[in-house]
Formats: C-alpha cells, sequence, structure tokens
C-alpha cells in the first residue's frame, strides 16, 4: 500500500483532537495532534476544524513550528561545520 499524505478526514480530526487535548489537559494527546498538525500543517489549515481552533490553539501550533524551525535550523549548523565527507 502506497501512503500519500493525511486524508481530509484525519486532518479534520487532528484539529479536533487537538483543542480536545489542550482544553482538557491530555499531554500525550496533545503531543501527537501537534506533531500531526505540524507535519501536516498544508492540509490540517484548510479544515473547518482548524479554523474554529481559538487563538490559544493556533498560538500552540506556531510555537511548536518554529521550535522545529529552530530545532532543524541548528542540527543544520551543526552537519555544516563537520568535515566533509571524502568522495568515494
Amino acid at each position: 500500500m502506497f501512503f500519500l499524505g493525511p486524508s481530509a478526514a484525519s486532518a479534520e480530526t487532528a484539529a479536533q483532537l487537538l483543542a480536545l487535548a489542550f482544553d482538557h489537559s491530555l499531554p500525550h494527546l496533545q503531543a501527537v495532534a501537534l506533531d500531526f498538525v505540524v507535519s501536516n500543517f498544508e492540509v490540517v489549515s484548510k479544515t473547518e476544524a482548524y479554523a474554529a481552533l481559538s487563538r490559544d490553539h493556533v498560538a500552540l501550533v506556531a510555537a511548536e513550528a518554529c521550535r522545529l524551525h529552530s530545532r532543524t535550523k541548528e542540527l543544520l549548523t551543526e552537519v555544516s561545520k563537520k568535515a566533509p565527507l571524502a568522495d568515494p
């Protein structure tokens, strides 16, 4: 089987679960939903459920996206400082 990306239903559900987890202090569910939302932002952000998120929920998504971007930038900086690999 070949997976092409999130379905509209899973994108809708992820935004709903993020709000539920945030509002009811469910950290594990929040982490899973937040990871899905950030990883699939292009699809999730077009759903009605995402549009219905509160400002706090959207701020959470933005903070996580910024955190991941910063971590990626740190890793790329570390890699760029290492000696290049020898040609085969």
